[in-house]
């Protein structure tokens, strides 16, 4: 088989890998997926760009008694009341040049992140990013004191830890992040800042790190690096460093976890006391001292855990880690750890995804006394984002129909199977080389010249007369190939190619992946166009030269040509001249 064609028989396959499905969160239906036994539907609305949920563990039962707190990104917190009712706890604690109509891209992308909170004390802790007088980036903590373990709608008093983060810049989405109480100790998870990479390895900054604090900012007797000599020094708050961008934490027992956002991969691990998980810049120490790599970055913000005794979902759902997705690919997936042997019992899987052509982020996550509540943000190309709802999942035995796998999004399933691991499209911001470039108009114009060629045609046979597997069960598919004509014919070898790369060759480079008749068929839509690309002139002199000459070296060759075309021309200008000057 020709070594071009092999290439795009590659690229296909990397097609194969698709096999996801979506997630979002607005009203209209088929947006966002959830297996069979599920249902969405809306809590509260009003939000400008929510960031964080938090329940009261048990609050009281009173129509007016607080049940959440959302925080939102550029300084204001909420409460919801047990009859939704949503009212302004605070406001204006993040100072920002921009406001809630700025969508969180690019320079904007910082603001309030984190909430946790601490019944026994009534405390609400708030994390977030700030410009000070000079418009340069500094992280923060507010600790709101209201009424124990009930809280209240408005705090009673407010304690500031400024000072503490004063002297290290913060950085625009590497900024200070989530936060758990864990008994009478804080811990706050704080993102590197872009500062250098060797800085989130050092402990004399409270960049790239997990801290452990008291309830009242102060650095955690028993820490690792507990300098005795000075109560006070910056590596007497770390608990454990070398990390980029931690935004996801959570506390189980006395046991604790974050997923640290990277460049192009993502982790998730249990933080231990003192350990460094080596984040040096370079997309592999991603992998180090971890649980888990998620590849490609799917942008874990907010995480929750629901434990195996829970009533709320079913035996197979419980015993998980929940993650709120921000990433390309926005959504929920669930990490299935186990906390006996400190392993993954299982590959993390998407529980909610967004199918819809808008673009959206998943910020909050958090479950609740009856079900898991999300906030997502609607970023409208050039507009800025609407008000955004708290939704809620809840377990639904009437919904026998799952949608998770059955609306899946075809780019979706490109980089939920890597494909851009090995191949790259124009309009993205990454992607391989190994494989050939996706961009449907080249890949069909190479498809059209090497399904017609004889010696392709001829390869048909041979595989008709193989007497086993995959190839025995594909004599029908190669048919329709042979009887099919123009773009037809690239189809169904589309069609065919991602649900089995062997099916007219013996050797593929590209796996089985398990893609069903209709996830190849949206794979094919995607890649086969309404129509055959024109030839490009490359494309069409190409056609006129022998087999022999290297298609790579057309511009070579044309421009070999062209240069004896000119001097031929030239010297018979020069002929004809000597010829007319020669006497009679």
């Amino acid at each position: 088989m020709p070594a071009r064609l092999r290439s795009v028989l590659c690229l296909t396959a990397v097609f194969v890998s698709l096999q996801i499905a979506a997630t979002a969160a607005d009203p209209p239906k088929g947006r966002w997926t959830l297996d069979a036994g599920f249902k969405l539907e809306p809590d509260t609305s009003g939000y400008e760009l929510p960031t964080a949920i938090a329940f009261v563990p048990h609050g009281g039962s009173g129509a007016k008694d607080p049940l959440y707190f959302v925080v939102e990104l550029r300084g204001k917190l909420k409460v919801v009341t047990n009859d939704r009712t949503v009212l302004v706890f605070d406001e204006g604690f993040a100072p920002s040049e921009f406001t809630a109509a700025a969508a969180p891209d690019g320079t904007a992308e910082f603001g309030a992140a984190g909430i946790c909170l601490d019944p026994r004390h009534g405390y609400v802790f708030v994390t977030f990013a700030y410009q000070d007088k000079d418009k340069l980036l500094r992280n923060d903590v507010i600790r709101y004191s209201t009424q124990p373990e009930t809280f209240a709608v408005h705090p009673s008093g407010r304690m500031q830890w400024t000072d503490l983060f004063r002297p290290f810049k913060s950085g625009v989405s590497h900024q200070i992040g989530p936060c758990q109480v864990v008994g009478d100790l804080l811990y706050l998870s704080v993102g590197d800042g872009f500062d250098t990479p060797a800085g989130s390895q050092r402990t004399d900054t409270l960049l790239g790190k997990i801290l452990r604090l008291t309830l009242d900012g102060k650095p955690a007797p028993g820490n690792p690096f507990e300098d005795p000599f000075d109560p006070l020094a910056v590596e007497n708050y770390v608990w454990a460093y070398g990390l980029r961008n931690p935004f996801g934490l959570r506390a189980v027992k006395d046991r604790l976890f974050t997923a640290d956002n990277g460049l192009s991969t993502d982790r998730f691990l249990e933080v231990r006391a003192g350990e460094n998980y080596l984040w040096d810049g370079t997309e592999r120490s991603m992998a180090i001292n971890v649980a888990a790599v998620v590849a490609p970055s799917v942008g874990p913000v907010q995480m929750d855990y629901l434990p195996a005794d829970s009533s709320l979902f079913p035996d197979s759902f419980r015993d998980r880690f929940y993650v709120a997705l921000s990433g390309s690919v926005p959504g929920i997936m669930s990490f299935d750890y186990d906390f006996r042997t400190s392993r993954m019992r299982a590959t993390p899987q998407y529980f909610m995804q967004y199918v819809g052509k808008e673009r959206h982020i998943v910020t909050g996550l958090a479950f609740g006394p009856d079900g898991l509540y999300f906030s997502p943000i609607h970023l409208p190309s050039g507009q800025a984002p609407p008000l955004s709802t708290v939704y809620r999942i809840r377990e639904d035995a009437s919904v026998r129909t799952g949608t998770l796998m059955e609306n899946p999004n075809p780019w979706v399933l490109m980089y939920e199977k890597g494909c851009f691991g090995c191949h790259s499209m124009t309009g993205l911001n990454r992607g391989g080389n190994v494989g050939p470039r996706l961009d449907p108009a080249p890949l069909l114009e190479s498809l059209a010249r090497q399904l017609e060629s004889p010696e392709y045609l001829a390869s048909l046979d041979e595989m008709d007369r193989l007497d086993e597997e995959p190839q025995r069960s594909f004599r029908k598919a190669r048919q329709e190939i042979r009887d099919a004509k123009g773009l037809e014919r690239i189809r169904k070898w589309v069609y065919y190619r991602v649900q089995e790369p062997r099916f007219d060759r013996i050797l593929s480079a590209m796996p089985n992946c398990n893609v069903s008749a209709p996830e190849a068929r949206r794979i094919t839509d995607l890649l086969v166009k309404a129509s055959l690309p024109r030839p490009s002139w490359k494309g069409r002199v190409a056609r006129l030269l022998p087999r022999s000459i290297d298609r790579k070296q057309l511009p070579l060759w044309l421009g070999g040509a062209f240069a004896i075309g000119l001097g031929m021309g030239v010297a018979g200008v020069l002929v004809a001249r000597r010829r007319r000057a020669r006497p009679a």
